[in-house]
């Protein structure tokens, strides 16, 4: 096949499958779609099979390639500890995945607050521009994990400085279970009044029927936990209990 026109022709009748699922990093579909029809695109072949003459080729391939380069080129830039502000692109029920430059990090859940966060979308959206901390970079992977509660200082370093066993205190109701409210007493920590702590005539009464979230009670600390970050609390402790009274009537 050495005359030009002859493989010109050749090269025209060639045909491959590209599925849409191979056509960019992201899902694309309708007009995105459309852009590309009749457009010279590079491609990657993911599969051949000579005996039946099909072929496989994937767009996808060549940009993961090219932004891996990227990506590892920019890495060479930043460092552990490093504090960037990027980009939220993408949010699920488990963490913020964000951007900078052209890296893509992610912020797990439990990396966005000292306080308990339900969801990252309570927090953030998409298109936010956040501040976070740079806390792990795998080279090996190009993954960036980052963090946002890393750029403040650990509520609980020196709470025992701040909060005494004994002491009443006042909060705000963050949210009711079953078992207790979880009390607010600064960003970033919250303690728990179980339901036994609620009440003095009922040590089983429902904490929805005592509190609401956002309400603001008053409280005693029982006990500090550091090591483990929890706090427990008293909300009848801040009161006389009128068993003491009735044992009193009953001396006399």
């Amino acid at each position: 096949m050495d005359d030009p026109a002859e493989k010109a022709h050749f090269k025209q009748v060639i045909s491959a499958f590209l599925p849409t699922s191979q056509l960019d990093r992201v899902p694309i579909k309708g007009s995105a779609v459309d852009r590309l029809m009749n457009t010279p695109i590079k491609v990657m072949i993911v599969r051949l099979d000579r005996a039946r003459g099909n072929i496989a080729i994937s767009r996808r391939e060549v940009l993961s390639q090219k932004a891996n380069a990227e990506t590892a080129e920019t890495l060479k830039e930043i460092k552990e500890n490093d504090i960037v502000t990027s980009t939220v692109h993408n949010i699920n029920d488990w963490a913020v995945f964000t951007t900078y430059k052209n890296i893509q990090m992610m912020c797990h859940v439990s990396d966005l607050s000292f306080s308990r966060v339900k969801k990252p979308s309570d927090l953030v959206s998409i298109g936010d521009k956040l501040k976070v901390r740079i806390i792990k970079i795998d080279k090996a992977t190009n993954k960036v994990s980052c963090s946002v509660k890393a750029l403040v200082e650990d509520p609980y370093l020196n709470i025992e400085k701040r909060y005494k066993i004994g002491e009443v205190y006042e909060g705000t109701v963050s949210s009711i279970k079953e078992y207790g409210a979880f009390v607010q007493i600064e960003s970033g920590v919250e303690a728990l009044c179980h339901s036994s702590e609620i009440s003095h005539l009922n040590r089983n009464i429902k904490p929805s029927k005592v509190f609401s979230v956002s309400e603001k009670i008053k409280f005693k600390i029982i006990n500090i936990d550091k090591e483990n970050r929890r706090l427990s609390i008293s909300h009848k402790a801040c009161f006389p209990n009128p068993w003491e009274k009735v044992k009193d009537q009953l001396r006399l």
